[in-house]
């Protein structure tokens, strides 16, 4: 699929865009077969199936949004919850996800804290995701600093 090389520069991106933001909790890079291609988590077998899931759930996204007319999904935005407390004073721990292509091969997963999330986030993951394509596609770009 990838060599080593562009293997160790994807890893590369998705930890400096990790550590960037003490928001994020993990990131994971998908073939959009649903298999994984590097991440930040702990690698074992609930991050395949991470990798999978999401994949799934950007392709199924892409296909409502396509039969509903509204053209082709640019991300999806998950919220995750523990649900109802079980004391009044605790506070749930929510967790978002974004699901973000990257090219037509690949989907780039950011799970984060959104409350900690930086106000230009949104410019690192633009950044991240142009990066993350050129190098799927051959090139060996420098990677993009996260400041400004």
């Amino acid at each position: 699929m990838i060599d080593e090389r562009r293997t160790e520069l994807l890893t590369r991106c998705l930890w400096s865009l990790q550590e960037a933001s003490t928001a994020v909790e993990g990131l994971l890079l998908s073939h959009v077969d649903g298999l994984l291609l590097t991440s930040t988590f702990y690698g074992d077998e609930s991050t395949q199936r991470l990798a999978a899931i999401t994949t799934a759930l950007y392709l199924l996204s892409e296909q409502v949004s396509m039969a509903s007319k509204y053209g082709e999904s640019s991300e999806v935005f998950l919220k995750l919850s523990e649900g109802k407390p079980r004391h009044e004073a605790d506070i749930p721990a929510v967790r978002y996800v974004y699901i973000h292509p990257v090219g037509v091969d690949a989907i780039l997963v950011v799970v984060c804290r959104r409350d900690a999330m930086p106000d230009n986030f949104s410019r690192y993951l633009l950044r991240a995701v142009r990066y993350l394509d050129m190098v799927l596609d051959g090139d060996t770009p420098s990677l993009p600093h996260w400041t400004g």
